[in-house]
């Protein structure tokens, strides 16, 4: 309903602009992707592919129609500058709810708790060992690394020593509430945007890497300060949860070969100190799950790899949907269709590292390097997860074109407003 209003809504600024739309490359290029999915639809169609999906998958692209209406109605930077920062308040919240609903053990009325929170699809918590559990909300808990960097974008513009250290308390709540989704691809995902970050504010904007090299060690200090309070005070080591979640799924299949290894999960059943901190049984089932999905996608891809086998194409397993996000876009779409999906990232890494650009404030460099390391993220976690073709991920890759499209495609047209009148 909210997508539905929001695109009426802007209709007449989309006509006036028409033009200007169609000379914008990232616009150009998710068209494209667009009339590619439109021709994946019809031989979905041909095929009998199953309905359900082909809808689920229409509903989740459909998400990019938001661009031009964010191109047409944000057109200045203050616009940007408080979606930013709606984003991190609001993310900081399921943060702040993440921390809590990890004393879930401690909780009365648990089960009641537990079936209206899965009941609405908001957030799962799943036992990890001992008193740990896994907090992981469905959509924030993955926009959390996105509003680390917009509140890193906030350090590093702010003058006042309150304001930094505010955006440095968000930095370290949101890595809290990384840390206890306990989920992989995020803690590798949150490494690489950020060793990405260090890279574009080295070749773009050198003046910069101390304030980006203070903010992101001074947040992770504190934020280890504070995963040690709550081990504490849940009486569990969740450092050492996190540190066995990461080394089983590398080790699993030698499991009995070597159980005296850190490194090594121990066989099941034994009680040891590795087993109090990981359910090896649940482990294994969720790997065991993926193996199969992705043995039964790459037959299925095998089959028509250049343009796909339309939308709706299910694999035989479970429920039929696929976590693998760029696996399920060649099964659908082909490789033509996963290229045409990557296009506007690799214009706007062209327009970041290989445009000159007249305006080079500090102001622009930063908002872009935080916007472009932030859907990399994305990109980079769908490997693993849905994320890239449901609204959680595709609304991060419209704010981020929609972004490069207001500070390098059109610049001039633009208001230049400042960063501290707008926080002023």
């Amino acid at each position: 309903i909210f997508f539905m209003i929001a695109f009426c809504a802007a209709i007449p600024l989309m006509v006036t602009r028409f033009q200007k739309l169609l000379r914008n490359p990232l616009v150009l290029c998710t068209l494209a992707f667009l009339a590619w999915v439109g021709i994946a639809f019809i031989i979905g169609i041909y095929k009998n592919n199953r309905r359900d999906i082909i809808k689920s998958d229409i509903f989740g692209y459909m998400n990019l129609f938001l661009l031009p209406v964010m191109i047409c109605v944000m057109g200045e930077r203050k616009h940007l500058v408080s979606l930013m920062k709606i984003i991190i308040w609001s993310t900081v919240a399921v943060a702040v709810a993440a921390i809590v609903f990890s004393f879930f053990n401690f909780f009365p009325f648990r089960d009641r708790i537990y079936f209206i929170l899965g009941q609405n699809g908001l957030c799962s918590i799943t036992q990890m060992g001992q008193n740990a559990v896994r907090v992981y909300f469905h959509t924030g808990s993955r926009y959390c690394l996105v509003a680390y960097m917009f509140s890193l974008y906030f350090f590093l513009n702010a003058t006042q020593m309150k304001k930094r250290m505010l955006w440095l308390c968000c930095m370290s709540l949101l890595i809290v509430a990384i840390f206890l989704s306990y989920a992989r691809s995020q803690y590798l995902g949150s490494v690489l945007a950020v060793l990405l970050t260090f890279v574009m504010v080295f070749v773009k904007k050198r003046s910069c890497m101390k304030g980006v090299l203070l903010g992101t060690f001074g947040s992770v200090i504190a934020a280890c300060v504070l995963i040690g309070v709550l081990t504490v005070a849940q009486n569990t080591n969740l450092f050492k949860v996190a540190f066995y979640r990461i080394a089983i799924t590398s080790t699993i299949e030698n499991a009995g070969e070597n159980t005296d290894s850190p490194f090594i999960p121990n066989i099941p059943g034994e009680s040891t100190d590795k087993n109090n901190y990981i359910n090896f049984d649940a482990e294994v089932q969720s790997l065991t799950i993926r193996e199969k999905k992705m043995a039964q996608l790459a037959e299925s891809i095998s089959q028509s790899w250049l343009i796909g086998n339309g939308l709706g194409a299910a694999i035989d397993y479970d429920n039929g949907y696929v976590e693998y996000t760029y696996h399920d876009i060649v099964n659908k779409m082909g490789v033509l269709g996963l290229l045409l999906f990557f296009s506007p990232f690799a214009v706007m890494f062209f327009l970041f590292f290989c445009r000159r650009q007249k305006d080079d404030s500090t102001d622009l460099v930063l908002l872009c390097t935080v916007l472009l390391s932030s859907v990399a993220y994305f990109l980079f976690i769908s490997y693993f997860n849905p994320c890239m073709n449901t609204t959680v991920g595709l609304s991060c890759y419209v704010l981020g074109m929609m972004c490069f499209s207001m500070l390098l495609v059109y610049p001039r047209e633009l208001s230049q407003t400042s960063t501290e009148k707008t926080e002023n």
